[in-house]
C-alpha cells in the first residue's frame, strides 16, 4: 500500500525560464511593499528575501544593493503611471 501525496519534484536547478524569470519582478514588488509599509531607512533585503519567497543571495544575484533595488523599483512603478490629464499645449505665461 503507497501514499500518493501528489507529483513528485525534480532534484536540481528549477528549468530555465521558470522561477529565475519571476523573481526579479517578486523582489521588486516586495520591495515596494516593504517600503510602503516600513520606509526606506527600515526596508532590509533580508525582509524583501523574506517576503518574495527567495533567498537573502538572490536578491544580490538581481541587485547589487538596497539602493540599486530601490532605484529599479521607482523606475518600475513610476512607468506604470499614467499622467491623469493631458500635456498643455499653451505657451507658459510669464508673471509681469
Amino acid at each position: 500500500m503507497s501514499i500518493d501525496s501528489g507529483p513528485r519534484r525534480r532534484l536540481g536547478r528549477p528549468p530555465k525560464g521558470s522561477i529565475a524569470v519571476a523573481t526579479p519582478g517578486r523582489l521588486l514588488d516586495a520591495g515596494f511593499t516593504v517600503c510602503v509599509e516600513r520606509g526606506v531607512d527600515a526596508l532590509t533585503l533580508a525582509e524583501v528575501a523574506t517576503r518574495a519567497g527567495v533567498t537573502a543571495n538572490a536578491v544580490y544575484k538581481h541587485f547589487d544593493s538596497k539602493a540599486a533595488l530601490l532605484v529599479a523599483t521607482a523606475k518600475v512603478r513610476s512607468s506604470r503611471c499614467r499622467p491623469t490629464t493631458a500635456p498643455s499645449t499653451r505657451p507658459i505665461e510669464r508673471g509681469r
